[in-house]
């Protein structure tokens, strides 16, 4: 009996692997099972009228005007709401979110393009103290800006990526010196000259939305994930289909 239990696990295994899902030795139980993810903050549970990391790490998620809905929902019966430019989730700065090597930020959206500059997430504060920030404009370009200093080591701008109106799961991936955007898992841009450490800086990292001097994107959000190292939660780009 043991012995067939184990092959089902290892047939189990192989399938799911095939479907780009890091598991076993790689990733127990998804991302939020081992030390590599960061950090893992879905649209429920809100207990108390807040987000929870369900990450390892079980950060603490500072909720400034964010809530549920049930208008647009991606997985389950809600998702994250941020209904104005000045709502936010934050979790306390960290050493962790230095980036010396590979990482990947990841999330689903469902919005508009906007009317101006707006912030998916960031973890920066101003000149000579800035990480990193995600962000769409007025055209719909998605642009993500990776800083070593003051300086650009990812640069990957993409012109008209944003889709109005659709669940869109948006993932920016570094792997040795080539940083990747993918748009529902397709590869829409990359900068291959972005080794260089993205140092942490002195601040919260805004987990969704930013500072008021830089507005956040109107939005519904869910499955927001930040992992470290070659420990991505998928290893071909496919999106999730469910909440880790």
């Amino acid at each position: 009996m043991k012995a067939i239990i184990v092959a089902l696990v290892m047939l189990w295994s192989s399938v799911a692997g095939a479907a780009g899902l890091v598991i076993g030795t790689a990733c127990t139980g998804g991302p939020c099972g081992n030390s590599h993810t960061l950090l893992n903050v879905n649209a429920e549970p809100f207990p108390g009228g807040t987000f929870l990391d369900t990450s390892s790490y079980a950060r603490v998620v500072t909720n400034v005007g964010v809530t549920q809905s049930a208008a647009q929902v991606w997985r389950g019966t809600q998702s994250i709401d941020l209904d104005a430019v000045g709502d936010r989730l934050t979790v306390p700065d960290s050493d962790d979110w230095r980036f010396p090597g590979d990482f990947s930020i990841s999330g689903y959206f469902y919005g508009v393009t906007p009317g101006g500059f707006r912030i998916l997430w960031e973890q920066i504060i101003g000149a000579g103290n800035r990480a990193f920030y995600h962000s769409v404009s007025a055209a719909g370009a998605i642009q993500f800006l990776g800083y070593v200093g003051d300086a650009a080591v990812i640069n990957i701008n993409v012109a008209g990526a944003w889709i109005d109106n659709t669940w869109t799961h948006i993932e920016v991936s570094r792997y040795g010196s080539t940083a990747t955007m993918w748009i529902n898992g397709v590869l829409v841009g990359s900068d291959a000259t972005s080794s260089g450490v993205i140092d942490d800086c002195n601040g919260a990292l805004y987990a969704a939305g930013a500072l008021i001097a830089s507005p956040s994107l109107v939005s519904y959000r869910d499955a927001i994930t930040i992992t470290s190292g070659g420990w991505v939660w998928n290893r071909n780009h496919s999106v999730p289909n469910r909440r880790w």
